[in-house]
């Protein structure tokens, strides 16, 4: 299968402001684990369909990921989580 590459920005920060947190209480995109299984996954783990929240993170400033793909939104952390995550 060909690899297609889509981009949308339908966000941006405010006049004066750095960042954006983003929180799905639903959200949903491939992550499929070794066993086939629909997975949560962050950073490199997702290699097909993602979205991209760059420099994300949680509560921290560090670790941070770009790649977000599974069937909930991760948190990064010592240990990801479901919640909100910020941009860089």
């Amino acid at each position: 299968m060909d690899v297609v590459l889509i981009r949308i920005c339908p966000f941006r920060a405010e006049q004066g402001q750095c960042a954006i947190t983003y929180a799905a209480p639903t959200f949903s995109i491939s992550g499929t684990g070794a066993d086939g299984t629909l997975t949560n996954m962050i950073g490199n783990a997702c290699t097909r369909d993602y979205v991209v929240i760059p420099g994300g993170r949680g509560d921290t400033a560090s670790p941070t990921f770009d790649r977000y793909c599974g069937n909930t939104l991760l948190r990064p952390a010592a240990t990801p989580a479901a919640g909100s995550v910020t941009s860089a």
